[in-house]
């Protein structure tokens, strides 16, 4: 059996992603790991990997409670994956409704648009935004 998959491959409906490495721990459980050029966890990194972990739950496969980022700087950010999945399933259900926001509007969206809670602020990742 393996002891890593590399680039592991997620789909389902409506995500697609890659996991860098699955490292399967002494307990036959896999731990998802992804790399960063960051010297630092980031938000949209530690989703990254609570969107893996979520598919490995949906699919039956047995995971480790925690995940892992290997940084540029060679140190390894690891995380517990019941602190991740509650924030990834609220950020992606927001997604969902802005998703599905979007294709029911008939113009495009400006970013200072008053949809109260859809509300799209800022993209958080243009120089503008951050």
């Amino acid at each position: 059996d393996a002891v890593v998959i590399y680039q592991a491959s997620f789909a389902d409906d409506e995500f697609v992603g890659f996991a860098d490495f699955l490292l399967r721990d002494s307990d036959g459980r896999w731990i998802v790991q992804d790399t960063k050029l960051a010297r630092h966890a980031r938000v949209t990194a530690l989703m990254q990997l609570a969107a893996y972990v979520d598919r490995l739950d949906q699919l039956r496969v047995p995971r480790a409670d925690e995940v892992q980022l290997l940084l540029g700087d060679g140190s390894t950010s690891t995380h517990r994956v019941d602190d991740l999945l509650p924030v990834y399933a609220l950020r992606r259900q927001r997604l969902r409704a802005l998703l599905e926001d979007r294709l029911s509007a008939s113009v495009p969206i400006a970013w200072d648009d008053p949809r109260g809670e859809l509300g799209v602020l800022a993209c958080g990742r243009c120089p503008t935004c951050e």
